[in-house]
């Protein structure tokens, strides 16, 4: 669970970085960034949860690798389940991410409350291009779904209508609802913010362009300017004048497009996508460590037979029984779902007696596998093996057997 979610941190980091660094700096092509913006996390919890699907199988590396080890067989190891009086660190982190979700989700239904309220406030709406219109004292534009409200000082002032228009019929107001249902679910994530923030930018962006072809450059201008004035603090609203956005959208409306740089640079994305996705097939189910030495020329061609010393355990046997009976973890799952097995797990045990390329032989089940290479990458250094006086790496295939 934790490599899934530090796969998600680091692959919506990256989607974003490059949407921030290529793609926001196109002019146009406002939908397809929309549509980018909303994929990122959705499409990065994909590749991290089932990116070891499209794993690269090292083993078939290994096989046609010009170096070879002894590999031994250790008796099997039985674990059955313990019962545990505390919460284990995953579930203290579900616990503290589904508190997060119901605050986050009170907040959101909270601030959509008071936009209702603020909405079904007004009395008199006016039917315009199958859209509802509101004209009232307040000083705030906006708009969210097919409802706009319009200052009652600028009834007359077309640009202001055209914007809210615009917003309304490019459905933002959606894109806005996905986006809090994701800051909800994935609070946790910095990326999300910056998603958020970078989404209604290109809204704006987006409505700037359609409106200034209509009004004229100059006259749009203005518009702007004339409405430097005081927002709403409910976020859900597309507000005309946000202050913080101002000198983006007027410089924004000054950009000439390139059509070879817009092509280029979704190509750019396209390329990063790939890359992405095929370098996080290469950390799945945490195989994080590289085939190293081993593929270098620091073990030696032997046969198996001419191993002098097999590798040990420090203790024994014994000690790597109690070892393993005191640090596995029984899934809860697989215990609700009466999954039991052998797990086969190898690894190489090397001169230093380090434990090094940790793989699973043969799985179980998803819970089960996950938790026998978890506690072998975290056994203490063994006592390496020997040949002819002189320690040489070995791999060892341990069977891990949970029964229930």
């Amino acid at each position: 669970m934790m490599l899934i979610v530090s796969k998600f941190l680091i692959i919506s980091t990256l989607l974003f970085v490059l949407y921030k660094f290529s793609l926001r700096k196109l002019s146009g092509g406002f939908l397809y960034k929309r549509v980018y913006l909303l994929l990122i996390v959705p499409f990065s919890i994909l590749i991290s949860a089932f990116a070891n699907h499209f794993a690269v199988d090292f083993s078939l590396i290994e096989e046609n690798a010009a170096i070879e080890m002894p590999s031994l067989l250790l008796n099997e190891v039985v674990l059955k389940p313990t019962i545990q009086s505390s919460w284990t660190l995953s579930d203290l982190l579900i616990a503290i991410w589904l508190a997060g979700v119901f605050l986050f989700g009170l907040q959101s239904i909270v601030r959509f409350m008071s936009l209702y309220r603020l909405i079904f406030s007004m009395d008199q709406w006016e039917e315009y291009e199958g859209r509802k219109i509101a004209f009232s004292k307040t000083s705030v534009a906006f708009s969210f779904g097919n409802r706009i409200h319009i200052p009652l000082k600028y009834k007359d002032y077309t640009p202001i209508l055209m914007h809210e228009l615009t917003h309304s019929e490019r459905r933002h107001s959606l894109d806005i609802i996905g986006m809090e249902l994701m800051k909800t679910v994935c609070w946790f994530n910095p990326v999300v913010y910056g998603i958020a923030k970078e989404l209604k930018l290109t809204h704006e962006f987006e409505v700037d362009t359609i409106v200034k072809e209509k009004v004229g450059h100059e006259s749009y201008v203005d518009s702007l300017l004339n409405a430097h004035f005081g927002t709403s603090s409910i976020q859900f609203i597309q507000p005309f004048n946000n202050k913080k956005m101002l000198k983006m959208r007027i410089k924004n409306l000054s950009k000439e497009e390139n059509p070879g740089n817009t092509y280029w640079s979704w190509i750019l994305a396209a390329a990063g996508l790939v890359i992405i996705s095929t370098a996080s097939s290469f950390i799945s189910n945490a195989s994080t460590e590289v085939v190293e030495s081993v593929r270098q020329g620091e073990v030696k061609q032997i046969d198996e037979n001419e191993v002098d010393k097999k590798p040990e355990f420090k203790g024994g046997m014994e000690a790597l029984i109690a070892y393993m009976t005191k640090e596995v973890n029984y899934p809860e799952s697989a215990k609700k779902s009466n999954t039991q097995g052998t797990v086969f797990v190898s690894f190489v045990v090397k001169k230093d007696g380090s434990i090094k390329n940790v793989t699973l032989e043969k799985g179980v089940e998803s819970s089960l596998d996950e938790e026998a290479l978890r506690v072998v990458r975290a056994m203490p250094d063994w006592i390496p093996g020997e040949k002819d006086g002189e320690k040489v790496s070995v791999e060892m295939t341990l069977p891990i057997a949970f029964k229930l």
